[in-house]
C-alpha cells in the first residue's frame, strides 16, 4: 500500500518556518508556518522508516529560492530541532534520576521507620499498624514522581525526535506555481 504524500501550500517560500502571510481580510487563513503543518500532518500517520515520506511543498509566488535550497533549509532546520529534542531528552532523563535517588532514599528512610513503629511495643497496636503501613505507602508514593517522569516525561521529545528525522529523510518535491 503506497503512502498518500504530504500536500503544504505556501504563498510564499518565507511560510515555510514562520506564518507571515495570516491574514484573513486578504483571504490567507492559515496560522501556522509550512513546517507546523508538515509535522501536524506527519504525526496522523503511522511512520515506517522501510516506507519514507513523500513531501509536495507547493509555493505560489514566485521564488528566487532553489528547490535544492529549500530541501537543504527543511533538512538542517529538522536536524537542529532534532539536536534541541535530544538535550531536552537528557535533561529529563537526569530530572528522573535525580529524581529517583531522592524517591528511592525517601523509601528507604520510610521502610526504616515503618519497621521502627512496627517494633514499637509501647503502642497499641492499631496505631503500630496505622504507621507502619502508612509509612510503607508513603515510601511508595514517594517513587510516583520518579516513575512519571522516567516512563511518561521522556515521549514527548522521542515523539518530535521520531517525526523530524522521518521528515528530513523524506523525499520532497517543491513546485512553483505563479
Amino acid at each position: 500500500m503506497e503512502r498518500q504524500p504530504i500536500v503544504v501550500v505556501l504563498d510564499q517560500v518565507e511560510d515555510l518556518f514562520t506564518a507571515t502571510s495570516f491574514a484573513p481580510l486578504e483571504g490567507r487563513f492559515e496560522p501556522r508556518s509550512g513546517m507546523e503543518q508538515v509535522l501536524d500532518q506527519v504525526a496522523l500517520h503511522r511512520l515506517h522508516p522501510a516506507q519514507p515520506l513523500q513531501l509536495k511543498l507547493t509555493v505560489r509566488q514566485p521564488t528566487e529560492v532553489s528547490d535544492d535550497a529549500i530541501r537543504t533549509a527543511i533538512r538542517g532546520y529538522c536536524e537542529a530541532v532534532i539536536v534541541d529534542r535530544q538535550l531536552d531528552l537528557k535533561r529529563i532523563q537526569r530530572i528522573g534520576r535525580n529524581a529517583l535517588l531522592l524517591g528511592l532514599g525517601f523509601l528507604a528512610a520510610c521502610m526504616a521507620l515503618s519497621t521502627a513503629a512496627n517494633a514499637a511495643t509501647f503502642l497499641p497496636e492499631f496505631i503500630r499498624r496505622l504507621f507502619g503501613e502508612g509509612l510503607v505507602i508513603a515510601g511508595w508514593v514517594g517513587l510516583w514522581r520518579p516513575i512519571e517522569v522516567m516512563l511518561f516525561d521522556t515521549r514527548p521529545p522521542q515523539h518530535d525526535i521520531r517525526l523530524h528525522r522521518a521528515i528530513a529523510r523524506a523525499e520532497i518535491d517543491v513546485l512553483k506555481s505563479a
